[in-house]
């Protein structure tokens, strides 16, 4: 659940900081940035148990709580690589370079009513931080083999929780490769201005823009889609099998308990829950015949 709210789509926000930085969107790369933070922050304390609702979107608050449970296993500072030139970086800490992000990645910063400048080692400072903070998107006491399965050099950790491989191996990605689509980048064509023109009916730059072939992303034959996690929850918990499944009030307290679904959904749920519990007390009965 965790991986399919929080990590799924912060590894699009990251993708999405990365692209922006690189092509020059620089209020977009902090915003995207911030986005991508939160929800790995989020998912590493969820995961193992701890309530995500109460800190809204502020990395700050989240990346201290995240200190405090991962403890020496979680980033404590950069260090510059060393193909990077030593001009180009500077020693600012992981909480700073956070609180900047959390700064300038306002969603006021949209608006342009908050200021944001670059500095030469964002973007390397930001792959780090995703790197570790990603994997530790997982719960320490998950046993391996049971709870969570891992490569094939890695199978002697079969039975131990998930924190002895993480202490054990602090740069390895415990979680799945990002997995984003392997489209080329030049659909549109060679220049980034391309992507505004091209089989825009609407901006017309010239005919060769509306002539040329347009690929299966822009109007697909068969359309995809993607159902709401919650919308598939809520869909099951009125199935006539749902009263009787041992993992669904458990399930549901969890997440309401920990993420923000939304006070109108949450209220839906807990009220869904009590009718569960209606269902499944025994009926009472009066008189001699009862």
């Amino acid at each position: 659940m965790a991986g399919k709210f929080f990590v799924a789509p912060a590894d699009k926000n990251y993708f999405l900081a990365r692209w922006a930085r690189i092509h020059g969107f620089g209020d977009e790369f902090y915003w995207q940035s911030l986005q991508a933070i939160e929800k790995y922050l989020k998912a590493s304390l969820v995961v193992n148990d701890i309530t995500a609702k109460r800190y809204g979107h502020q990395i700050t608050r989240l990346f201290e709580k995240h200190l405090d449970l991962f403890e020496n296993e979680t980033i404590r500072k950069f260090k510059k690589p060393k193909d990077v030139h030593s001009r180009y970086w500077d020693n600012e800490t992981v909480p700073s370079f956070i609180k900047r992000i959390n700064i300038q990645g306002d969603p006021d910063s949209r608006y342009g009513m908050v200021s944001w400048y670059h500095t030469p080692n964002d973007l390397f400072k930001l792959d780090q931080l995703v790197f570790r903070i990603r994997r530790l998107t997982v719960g320490l006491d998950w046993i391996i083999g049971l709870d969570w399965e891992v490569d094939e050099e890695f199978s002697k950790y079969n039975g131990n929780t998930l924190r002895k491989l993480i202490v054990d191996y602090p740069y390895h990605q415990i979680r799945p490769v990002i997995n984003l689509p392997r489209y080329p980048t030049n659909l549109a064509g060679n220049a980034l201005s391309d992507v505004l023109h091209a089989w825009n009916f609407s901006f017309v730059r010239d005919l060769e823009d509306l002539e040329k072939p347009a690929p299966s992303t822009v109007a697909p034959s068969i359309g995809p889609f993607e159902n709401s996690y919650i919308y598939l929850l809520w869909e099951y918990i009125h199935h006539e099998g749902s009263k009787d499944d041992p993992y669904i009030v458990d399930g549901i307290k969890w997440l309401t308990g920990h993420v923000s679904l939304g006070k109108p959904t949450e209220d839906a749920f807990i009220s869904r829950l009590a009718q569960l519990a209606r269902m499944q007390k025994p009926p009472s009965f009066n008189g001699e015949d009862g």
